[in-house]
């Protein structure tokens, strides 16, 4: 899978890096009752690896936006990321690529890279936090999801699990827990299910009545005008197969550090849950589709940086060199196995 393009790269990469960095949306929900959700906390993994004790810090980084011109320039830009094991935050690509690089390395990949450069950020620490943030999560004994305040900041994972498990109560006909496992550090990878089951069911029991009353009355009118002498015995039409509606899948969080991925997944799946029934669009596409919702797909990863290292990317999965664990969840799909970015080296 190839990473994403210039400008949607650049927002992840300005949005993700600052904390807290709020979403702010507007406030145009009209009509719909305030609904508030208790807090809770789920099940918490047997693996804990919450020493707060330390986070990572980056001072005097600089993320340094470079000028790619041909293929050869292209290579070696290529050959020198891999060489010193830095943090790409854009496609490597003929034209603009932005690379995260240590103070200690700066002057190296200068002397490396000729290429025309400019500093996008001087100092990473500036836009990172001195402590973790998992120690500085807000208590709240309620959120409000309907007039966007949920999504004013940025939530940990167990936050983001509730409001997953609050939608599945709170909203019974309409929401279904769904689970994809425990991850290597034994954290559940779980998200909703969004569909309109109750109204499915009305209207297929709907169309089932109409169907036998069709097929009655066209009994009731052969036998009437027909050639039959006696009285047609109705055979009951045997019900049709139940089809699956088709699904979607949406997921976030696969890179851990891009945090606005989960705030939009939960945002979309709030859309659907509270505009259903409210808003047509929504109805009819709840109705037809199946919507499968998972807010963070690397969980490991995802609390990793809000414990220990705000740039971490991957999950938390041992490799085959002791001190650089951690594997790319994008770059492990089936579909197009090892393209588009992917690296040999599990640093």
């Amino acid at each position: 899978m190839r990473l994403l393009t210039i400008p949607v790269a650049l927002a992840l990469s300005v949005l993700c890096t600052a904390y807290p960095q709020p979403l702010r949306q507007d406030n145009n929900v009209q009509g719909q009752q305030q609904i508030a959700f208790d807090s809770f906390r789920p099940h918490q993994p047997t693996h804990n690896n919450n020493d707060n004790s330390g986070y990572a810090r980056f001072d005097d980084q600089q993320v340094l936006r470079v000028e790619v011109s041909s293929m050869e320039e292209l290579k070696k830009l290529e050959a020198t990321v891999e060489d010193k094991n830095l943090d790409l935050w854009s496609n490597l690509r003929i034209g603009t690529v932005d690379v995260r690089i240590p103070s200690s390395e700066i002057d190296a990949f200068k002397a490396a890279i000729p290429f025309p450069s400019t500093v996008m950020i001087p100092n990473l620490q500036d836009l990172v936090p001195d402590q973790a943030p998992a120690l500085n999560v807000q208590a709240a004994s309620s959120w409000n999801y309907t007039d966007n305040s949920f999504w004013e900041n940025y939530h940990d994972l167990a936050t983001l699990n509730t409001f997953t498990e609050a939608m599945v109560q709170q909203f019974p006909d309409l929401v279904t827990r769904t689970s994809m496992g425990f991850t290597y550090e034994g954290r559940e990878v779980f998200g909703m299910t969004i569909h309109g089951y109750e109204r499915r069911k009305q209207l297929e029991a709907l169309e089932e009545e109409v169907e036998e009353l069709v097929e009655e009355a066209r009994s009731w009118w052969s036998w009437m005008f027909g050639s039959s002498s006696s009285k047609p015995k109705i055979a009951k039409k045997p019900s049709k197969p139940k089809k699956h509606p088709k699904a979607i899948v949406i997921h976030g969080g696969q890179h851990a550090r891009e945090w606005i991925g989960p705030a939009v997944v939960s945002y979309i799946a709030k859309e659907l849950i509270v505009g259903y029934g409210h808003n047509k669009k929504i109805t009819r596409l709840v109705d037809q589709f199946e919507f499968t919702i998972v807010p963070v797909l690397n969980t490991d990863g995802y609390a990793y940086t809000w414990e220990h290292n705000r740039m971490w990317r991957k999950n938390r999965q041992p490799t085959s060199i002791p001190f650089c664990p951690g594997i790319d969840p994008n770059r492990n799909w089936g579909y197009k196995f090892a393209t588009g970015g992917s690296s040999a080296n599990p640093c």
